[in-house]
């Protein structure tokens, strides 16, 4: 209404009164009309005129039946001549031929407004038509030509009022003709020559309408505007061998039309125009002629993209894409190979996926793309996985987080443990575009899991860029689940790579992720993994090291300086420490220890050594304990016996007794078999100490492990014995720790880390 008064205001100067409040009147009804009209119209505008044209306004709207996307002509019937629009009403109810803009309803709702409702399309003018490119211009105007030709050869009409005004843009991004205020049939042609000058007086001011020359004859009166629109599209850039054809279109001479379609067609640096032509057609075709077409159009896209890039608008979208994926999901469904998908899967990435798309609409991608993306993940072929990869970052950002998480994770993980190196490769480098997309558990968990296989690959890029994709995520992992121990633990396998990048990229992301670990576990786990960097081999990877080293040395000496001095902890003087190395005081145990031996020693008698029952002879060495000192004594130190190889007439010190050998201690293994004679009762003891023995766990195999002790009891009483059994007891006990082997330690690496199972 304020617009609506600022126009009555302006009109005031040097008018009529009564005409003012006339149109004021006018203005204000139309307001009101357009209020109502919404709710009684069979269709919905979107209340923003798209362009004014020099008969109306045009909107766009929904009719409400089925929500059909429409175009709204309005015809303020006040301004135009009755007989320019009501030609126009007729001939739109007449002429249903392809090339003009299909009207679905002409509603006459006042004496001073008419609705024509079309099919949704966009006038030319309201496009920057100047930055279409020259092939789609051409195909533009051989569209055009045609209608033309329709026109003339089956309606036997001129269209009469051809413009770039005229000229619109259906969703399939043709070039229709609208605008039949001039239409005449052949026979017939007054009407079109008695009311050219009402029609240009109409559109006077507004340059894409006016119709300029004049052509004697209505069959050339259409090849003639032919010509001026070609030439205002080009801006006279008409190259030599066009020449003759558009002066056979300016002159309206018979059949020019027809001339001007053929060169269009032949024009062998426009791809465009056959492509077009047989997509009209592909509807009437068999599957396979689909797929060779199709074919056709896939390599002349991969050959040359330029004619495809800023077409006009709904060409690609609407016309060409549509049928690219229809025809991709033909080959899906009828079993034919699945390399025959990767031509047309990769002709639709690299219009719609590619690092400059030439289809951009977001809507274009949800609609048609994205399902053949879901489906394509499942589909069992290297080089259609090969090809998602390769458009992986460009499509993943257009896709929500529980699309990735759902639809696309799954398989895409499985690509970590392809056979293949160059999938293996690829899927890792996208690796970096899934994170803050996927769960956390799937980060956590099922990320890291095959990251920590894919860290000990055979290739060495691999390897390296597992690393720098661990440094990446790392900000990303969840604190409570260990998140130092594991980035610990990650680099120090990769800093002991035998390979140079795989050594210097952990020293990277060491100098990336500082700010995630705290002071302890500096303390504790990172500065021993890189304290072996500093003495690599290789003097940049000891440079960076050092490097590291006291960045991360920094940061603990910090985290140390913040401890409060005056604390109540315990001190313990140095002096303390020399007193307790210092041997004086042994001096006294000692001599205790010797008395207790001399105490201990049984008397000597005549009684021949071999007559004394062993089971009453004491142990010099256990009896100078008490039997629960002995039961609390822990036998878990065991030290193997080192061998000593003596030759025959050698004599060994056993518990002060000389024993003469005549034999090395392994010939008598191999020659004494092992007797069992009344020794046996007084060594059961001994066997179940063994035995119990026998019964610890090895850290390596986890199974029970035979001990051998470097001293049985059976040998501590052997220096009163005869010599004969004293010998026997030394058999039996060397065959024990012949049959019983010593268990090797277990190395560091087997121990859990927390890292993964596979590491």
């Amino acid at each position: 209404m304020i617009n609506n008064n600022k126009r009555v205001r302006t009109g005031l100067e040097g008018a009529n009164t009564d005409n003012l409040i006339q149109q004021a009147v006018s203005e204000t009804m139309d307001f009101i009309f357009k209020s109502i009209s919404n709710f009684q119209l069979p269709f919905s505008t979107d209340g923003q005129p798209v362009i004014s044209t020099p008969f109306g306004t045009i909107e766009n709207g929904t009719r409400k039946s089925d929500s059909l996307p429409v175009t709204i002509h309005t015809y303020n019937t006040t301004n135009v001549p009755s007989l320019l629009w009501k030609n126009h009403i007729h001939k739109c109810k007449v002429l249903k031929l392809p090339g003009l803009v299909k009207v679905l309803d002409v509603i006459e709702f006042s004496p001073d407004k008419v609705y024509i409702v079309t099919e949704r399309t966009t006038p030319l003018t309201s496009l920057d038509y100047n930055r279409i490119n020259e092939c789609s211009l051409k195909l533009g105007m051989y569209q055009v030509a045609q209608t033309l030709n329709v026109l003339h050869e089956q309606a036997k009409c001129l269209f009469g009022a051809l413009s770039i005004g005229n000229i619109y843009v259906n969703p399939k991004g043709e070039w229709v003709l609208y605008g039949l205020e001039l239409s005449t049939s052949f026979n017939d042609p007054a009407h079109f020559s008695s009311n050219l000058q009402v029609y240009n007086g109409v559109v006077r001011g507004y340059d894409n309408w006016e119709l300029l020359g004049n052509v004697s004859t209505p069959v050339g009166v259409d090849a003639a505007q032919l010509y001026t629109v070609y030439n205002t599209l080009f801006q006279g850039n008409i190259p030599t061998s066009w020449k003759p054809t558009l002066a056979a279109l300016a002159k309206g001479q018979q059949g020019s039309v027809q001339k001007f379609v053929a060169k269009l067609r032949d024009d062998n640096g426009n791809p465009l125009i056959s492509i077009y032509d047989n997509l009209k057609e592909i509807y009437i075709k068999d599957p396979v002629e689909k797929v060779m077409m199709l074919s056709n159009v896939q390599q002349t896209i991969s050959a040359d993209d330029k004619p495809f890039k800023n077409p006009t608008p709904g060409f690609l979208e609407n016309t060409l894409l549509p049928e690219l994926t229809q025809c991709l999901q033909m080959i899906s469904t009828t079993n034919q190979p699945t390399s025959n998908q990767v031509p047309f899967l990769g002709t639709i990435f690299h219009l719609t996926c590619s690092d400059s798309p030439i289809i951009a609409d977001e809507n274009v991608f949800q609609t048609q793309v994205k399902p053949i993306i879901f489906q394509s993940f499942n589909v069992a072929d290297r080089q259609v996985r090969f090809l998602l990869l390769l458009h992986f970052a460009n499509f993943t950002q257009k896709l929500s987080a529980s699309e990735v998480a759902d639809k696309i994770f799954p398989p895409f993980i499985q690509g970590l443990s392809d056979t293949d190196q160059t999938i293996r490769l690829q899927t890792l480098k996208n690796v970096s575009h899934l994170i803050g997309k996927i769960t956390e558990r799937q980060l956590n968990n099922d990320l890291l899991r095959v990251l920590a296989k894919t860290q000990v690959d055979k290739d060495i890029g691999i390897r390296t860029l597992t690393i720098l994709i661990i440094t990446k995520i790392a900000h990303k992992l969840n604190k409570s689940s260990n998140r130092s121990t594991i980035l610990a633990t990650a680099f120090t396998k990769s800093l002991k790579d035998p390979d140079l990048k795989p050594r210097l990229a952990t020293l990277y992301g060491l100098e990336t992720t500082l700010d995630l670990f705290d002071a302890e576990t500096i303390a504790q786990r990172i500065l021993t993994v890189i304290g072996p960097g500093l003495l690599d081999k290789n003097k940049q990877v000891r440079e960076n090291a050092k490097k590291v080293f006291h960045m991360y040395w920094d940061k603990l000496e910090k985290e140390s300086a913040s401890f409060p001095d005056d604390d109540d902890s315990e001190d313990i003087p140095e002096e303390e420490f020399d007193r307790m190395m210092n041997d004086e005081e042994d001096g006294e145990l000692i001599n205790g220890f010797i008395q207790s031996v001399k105490l201990s020693t049984p008397t000597p008698t005549s009684t021949p050594a071999d007559l004394v029952d062993p089971v009453q002879e004491s142990d010099p060495w256990n009896a100078a304990f008490d039997d629960d000192v002995i039961a609390d004594l822990d036998d878990s130190w065991d030290v193997d016996e080192p061998e000593e190889q003596s030759s025959n007439n050698t004599q060994v010190k056993s518990f002060g007794f000389k024993v003469p050998i005549k034999k090395s201690w392994n010939d008598e293994l191999n020659d004494t078999p092992l007797e069992h004679n009344s020794l046996t009762k007084n060594t059961s003891s001994n066997s179940l100490k063994l035995k119990k023995e026998e019964s610890k766990p090895s850290i390596l195999s986890k199974k029970p492990v035979k001990k051998t002790s470097i001293l049985s009891k059976s040998n501590k009483t052997s220096h009163q014995q005869h010599p004969r059994i004293a010998s026997s007891i030394r058999t039996s006990h060397n065959h024990t720790s012949k049959v019983v082997a010593p268990t090797p330690a277990a190395e560091d690496d087997d121990v859990e880390d927390g890292w993964g199972d596979d590491w």
